[in-house]
C-alpha cells in the first residue's frame, strides 16, 4: 500500500457510474476531532501541498459524510456506550479512519438503479479491502522501523461510507444487507481456505510467522450499518421500528472494520480472551455463555429499550 495512505485519517474517492474511466481518489488528513469547516480547510491545504494526489477538490458530500459519521460515533455511540472501545478510539489520534465513496452518474442516459447500485457496491468492496489492509499496516510493529509508532490494534476502526450525489439512489437496506453478508462470507471463506490449504510441511505454522500470506479475512471483522436498518424476520418487526434498530442506523450506508484481535479481547474484561469473568449491566450472565458480539448486542438492546421506555413515559406524563 502506498505510504501516503497509511498516514491518512480520511481517503475520499469519487466514482462516476456513467463512465468506465472516471474514478478519482483524493486524500485528507487529519479529520479527527475537526469541524466540517476545519476538515474542508485542511483538505485544501494538503491539496496545495501535494498536487500529486490532489486531483480534484473534495466533494462537499464527502465532507458532510465524514462530519455526520463522526458525530454519530461521538454523540450517539460513545455517549450511550454502545461500543466498548468507542471512547478510546475517538481519543486516540489516528485510530479512526474514514473511507468515503461518492457516487454520481454524469452520463446523458442514466443507468438503471439496480446496475448503479451493483457498480457502487463493487467499488465499496474494493475500498473495504484496502481499508482492512491499512488497519493491518498502521497496527504493525514494523511501523516503528519507519519512524512511526503503530496504533494500538484494540482501538483502531475504519468506516467505509457510501454517499450518492443523486439523493434517493442509495442501495436500499435489503440490497445493502445482502451485499454485506456475501462480502462477510467471502472474507471468512478466504481465511478458511488459507488454513485448509496449508500442507503437512507447514503444520504448526502460526499466523504471526506467515503474516504476509494470511488473507484479510483472518485479521479483520466487519459490521454493516444503514439509515433504514431493521432487525427481524420480515414479520411484524419489518413494519415497526424497534429500539434496537437504532444501534445499526448510521447517516449513510456504512461498513465498519476492526481488528479481529480486538473482538477476541472482549471475551473477558481483562483482555486475555479466556471468557471466564462475569460481564454485563447487572452481572446476570457471564462471558463464557455467549460470544462477545452477542453480549454487546444484549447490553445495547437494554440501553436503547430503556431510553425508549423513559421517552414514552415522559411523553405521557
Amino acid at each position: 500500500m502506498d505510504s501516503f495512505v497509511s498516514k491518512c485519517d480520511a481517503i475520499v474517492s469519487t466514482l462516476d457510474v456513467g463512465s468506465d474511466e472516471d474514478f478519482h481518489e483524493m486524500w485528507a488528513r487529519p479529520c479527527h476531532d475537526l469541524s466540517e469547516g476545519e476538515i474542508e480547510e485542511r483538505v485544501s491545504a494538503h491539496q496545495r501541498a501535494d498536487e500529486q494526489h490532489a486531483i480534484a477538490s473534495v466533494p462537499k458530500e464527502a465532507i458532510d459524510a465524514i462530519g455526520a459519521t463522526h458525530r454519530w460515533s461521538s454523540n450517539f455511540v460513545r455517549k450511550l456506550q454502545l461500543c466498548p472501545w468507542a471512547g478510546a478510539s475517538l481519543d486516540t489520534s489516528g485510530a479512526v479512519r474514514y473511507w468515503v465513496l461518492v457516487v454520481e452518474d454524469s452520463g446523458s442516459d442514466s443507468i438503471e438503479q439496480e446496475q448503479r447500485g451493483a457498480v457502487a457496491l463493487g467499488e465499496m468492496e474494493r475500498l473495504v479491502r484496502r481499508a482492512g489492509r491499512q488497519l493491518d499496516q498502521i497496527t504493525s510493529p514494523l511501523m516503528a522501523e519507519e519512524g512511526t509508532n503503530p496504533i494500538d490494534p484494540s482501538v483502531t476502526i475504519s468506516f467505509v461510507v457510501l454517499v450518492d450525489k443523486q439523493r434517493g439512489q442509495l442501495p436500499d437496506f435489503g440490497t445493502f444487507h445482502e451485499f454485506f453478508l456475501e462480502l462477510e462470507d467471502r472474507l471468512l471463506d478466504e481465511c478458511d481456505d488459507y488454513w485448509d490449504g496449508i500442507d503437512d510441511d507447514n503444520e504448526g505454522i502460526t499466523e504471526e510467522e506467515d503474516a504476509e500470506n494470511v488473507p484479510l479475512g483472518c485479521d479483520i471483522t466487519i459490521a454493516a450499518f444503514h439509515p433504514k436498518w431493521q432487525f427481524g424476520d420480515g414479520g411484524d418487526n419489518a413494519k415497526n421500528d424497534q429500539a434496537i434498530d437504532y444501534e445499526k442506523r448510521t447517516p449513510y450506508p456504512t461498513i465498519s472494520i476492526v481488528k479481529s484481535s480486538a473482538i477476541d479481547a472482549l471475551m473477558s474484561p481483562d483482555g486475555n480472551g479466556d471468557g471466564d469473568v462475569e460481564h454485563g449491566l447487572d452481572g446476570a450472565w457471564n462471558a463464557s455463555s455467549a460470544p462477545a458480539t452477542e453480549r454487546i448486542a444484549a447490553m445495547n438492546e437494554r440501553t436503547l429499550e430503556g431510553i425508549t421506555s423513559r421517552a414514552r413515559a415522559a411523553g405521557s406524563a
